[in-house]
């Protein structure tokens, strides 16, 4: 099957929506015949997928491109987009081909152009008929994650993550610079992973246990992994730390974004603690549950991980799409 896939993603977004992409790429390499479309252009090139055809649009003629490509030769169009941008979706009709979005929110409210809107969250999955023929999928099958996040055996190490993903446009990171005692934590090795957006930050004090990592010059997964904290604002990451059986700390953008962590922690309550909403956390919050998890070595070992199964079903995902889509 032939997919066109339409993705932005970049400083701006973060890179989630190209991270959730591959990840199809990933398991889905047997049974489809990709081009990705998309404004970053280099986030795709990097990863080796000789058999994908990538091809770079200007954001800025993003309506046009929708209007004006393509897309012919292509069985599915496949929308992975920040939310500012799903209502751009509508301009995509008039190719008259099936049409996937791939979304961080609910959609069962909004009308829709797309034939098939996906929210994965951590709710049991479930199929919603919506206006005009249109269904809509969510729960946790639909989460996306690559297989590399997966725990298999590491060896849990005494470091704490820090990764506000690519973009971090209220600065969260720097927040958590300013409001974490770090002598406090002498046992423990904090990596901090630099936002692109930022080249540095003020941070007073020279802690012989704080690294900084450019964002995409480490090995993430990795990291993940051998971490036993994470402290990051949300989105996909979650679900990769649930993967990786380390422990989060989530400081939400907002309160969508809470909500969904809410979700989680309510569904799986070792996974991690929902601090807040930023605008309304206290920063010695943050030091007193580090301290917590620390003391208490909270781990995720005793979390039921079946939740998020390693084989993911996104195979199984896929052609759940096709028999709705009569493909």
């Amino acid at each position: 099957m032939r997919v066109a896939f339409i993705v932005v993603s970049g400083n701006k977004y973060g890179f989630g929506h190209s991270s959730r992409v591959l990840t199809f790429l990933e398991h889905l390499d047997q049974v489809i015949t990709p081009t990705v479309f998309t404004n970053e252009r280099r986030k795709f090139l990097t990863k080796c997928f000789t058999h994908v055809n990538v091809v770079q649009f200007n954001l800025e003629d993003f309506d046009d491109f929708l209007i004006n490509a393509d897309f012919t030769d292509f069985d599915l169009i496949w929308c992975d987009l920040p939310d500012v941008y799903h209502s751009c979706i509508t301009k995509l009709k008039n190719h008259k081909k099936p049409i996937i979005s791939y979304n961080m929110f609910d959609k069962k409210e909004v009308t829709c152009s797309e034939d098939i809107a996906i929210f994965p969250n951590f709710n049991k999955s479930e199929v919603v008929p919506i206006a005009n023929g249109k269904v809509h999928l969510s729960g946790r099958n639909y989460i996306a994650i690559g297989k590399k996040f997966f725990y298999n055996g590491e060896n849990k190490k005494n470091k704490i993550l820090v990764s506000m993903g690519a973009s971090d446009p209220l600065d969260i990171t720097g927040w958590v610079l300013r409001a974490l005692d770090f002598e406090n934590f002498p046992d423990h090795t904090f990596n901090i992973i630099v936002p692109d957006s930022k080249d540095h930050f003020d941070f007073d004090g020279n802690h012989p246990n704080v690294n900084f990592y450019k964002f995409g010059k480490v090995n993430f997964e990795k990291e993940l992994k051998e971490s036993k904290i994470i402290i990051l604002n949300g989105g996909s990451t979650r679900y990769e730390a649930i993967a990786a059986r380390t422990v989060f700390v989530a400081i939400s953008i907002h309160e969508p974004q809470f909500n969904l962590t809410e979700l989680v922690v309510s569904e799986a309550p070792n996974a991690g603690i929902n601090l807040g909403v930023l605008s309304q956390i206290q920063s010695n919050k943050l030091n007193d549950i580090m301290k917590e998890l620390i003391e208490t070595e909270q781990t995720l070992f005793q979390l039921n991980t079946d939740i998020l199964s390693q084989n993911m079903s996104l195979l199984s995902v896929f052609e759940e799409i096709k028999e709705s889509l009569s493909l």
